[in-house]
């Protein structure tokens, strides 16, 4: 072969080197460049996956946040209530003790409860069940107060010693005791003119007593007085494990 038709050929080849050179350098850029692409989805999805996270925590934060505002409000609201309440029973409890003498009776509170002690020797002859004089004028003020608080529960309730009765009225004291109570309701309804919705009377006998020495001091009416919404057996459930803590 002469050496002028060799040189083309040398050309060709050096040429088609290059090419596939060039080919092999577009190659590895384009490998490298969707590489890079594939990085970059992996960090734009860890980062997308990340924004989700933090905004996930942003809600459970800020349904947290609200739930503690409504409980600090609802907190509010009930101290409210409760601060109201007992600045009405202080005020109840002071008209009370206006409305009668220290001879005639002591007022006793227990958190919700008023219970006002009206000795029975002020309010009934002994062994009668009737008001005296005296004890009407009682049972009126007290009922004058009662009228001004008409939230309240009023329960009528007649305790005697331990000295038994027996008497074509009263074979019992279960009977003295009830009919006390129920003359006292009375006298708060048709004189007074409380609601007789909120008055109950109930008769214990000798059976709850305020003194196992004294028994002046179980010979009473109490006028217990409950906001509407206490149920009288919890109150009432209270008040006898209090009474069996200090005997």
């Amino acid at each position: 072969m002469r050496r002028g038709s060799v040189f083309p050929w040398v050309l060709l080849i050096i040429s088609a080197g290059g090419a596939i050179a060039a080919v092999a350098h577009l190659d590895a850029q384009l490998k490298h460049q969707q590489s890079a692409l594939k990085k970059e989805k992996k960090r734009s999805r860890q980062a997308q996956e990340r924004a989700e996270e933090y905004a996930q925590r942003l809600r459970e934060a800020g349904l947290a946040l609200q739930q503690e505002r409504e409980v600090i409000a609802q907190t509010a609201e009930e101290l409210a209530r409760a601060k109201s309440k007992a600045s009405e029973a202080d005020e109840l409890a002071r008209k009370l003790h206006e409305a009668m003498g220290s001879e005639e009776g002591d007022i006793l509170r227990d958190k919700d409860k008023l219970t006002l002690q009206l000795v029975d020797k002020v309010l009934f002859r002994t062994a009668e069940a009737d008001l005296t004089e005296r004890g009407e004028k009682v049972i009126g003020r007290v009922g004058e107060v009662l009228k001004e608080f008409r939230d309240k529960q009023v329960w009528i309730q007649g305790h005697t010693d331990r000295v038994p009765i027996r008497s074509e009225r009263f074979p019992s004291n279960w009977e003295l005791s009830t009919a006390r109570a129920v003359n006292v309701v009375h006298y708060l309804q048709d004189k007074a003119g409380i609601d007789p919705k909120r008055l109950a009377a109930v008769g214990f006998g000798e059976y709850r007593p305020a003194s196992r020495k004294k028994k002046a001091q179980n010979r009473r009416i109490e006028i217990v007085l409950f906001p509407e919404d206490v149920e009288m057996t919890r109150s009432r459930k209270a008040a006898e494990e209090k009474r069996s803590a200090t005997e």
